[in-house]
């Protein structure tokens, strides 16, 4: 029997106002590292899942810069993390994560064009259109800032 006054396991809506607001519960495959935990490049293979997904740790830092604090959601193309951007005043941002496979690979990169030409449309950030601020390459995944 449930209670029917227990709380409702909150869960993520993508389309609410503030998506870095709470750190919301998340895949098996992510994983908490101490800030004293050092990568071992013998297990550079195991930084994928069987479907190429990235195994996001939370706590990890990518590109030297991005901190990763939550995880936000795992879609076809790739999983999403939350990090802090410690080159921008430990801006929030979302750090996209593509697959590690050609396909999703090649896909991300037209990805990549069409957010730039929306950027490059739209200057001043008039329409509110989704903003690129970044690519980089980590684990031989693409990664969209």
């Amino acid at each position: 029997e449930s209670d029917t006054g227990q709380e409702k396991k909150k869960q993520l809506d993508m389309f609410s106002e503030d998506m870095f607001a709470e750190n919301y519960s998340s895949p098996s495959s992510v994983q908490k590292i101490s800030s004293r935990a050092q990568e071992n490049p013998n297990l550079t293979d195991n930084w994928d899942d069987a479907e190429g997904y990235y195994r996001v740790r939370i706590g990890e830092v990518l590109d030297t810069r991005y901190t990763v604090y939550g995880y936000t959601g795992q879609g076809v193309f790739s999983n999403v993390v939350r990090a802090r951007d410690m080159a921008r005043g430990n801006q929030d941002v979302a750090v996209k994560i593509i697959r590690n496979n050609e396909v999703m690979h090649r896909t991300g990169l037209k990805e990549l064009e069409m957010l730039r030409r929306l950027n490059d449309a739209d200057p001043d950030d008039k329409f509110h259109c989704l903003r690129l601020f970044r690519h980089f390459f980590h684990k031989q995944h693409l990664c969209l800032v």
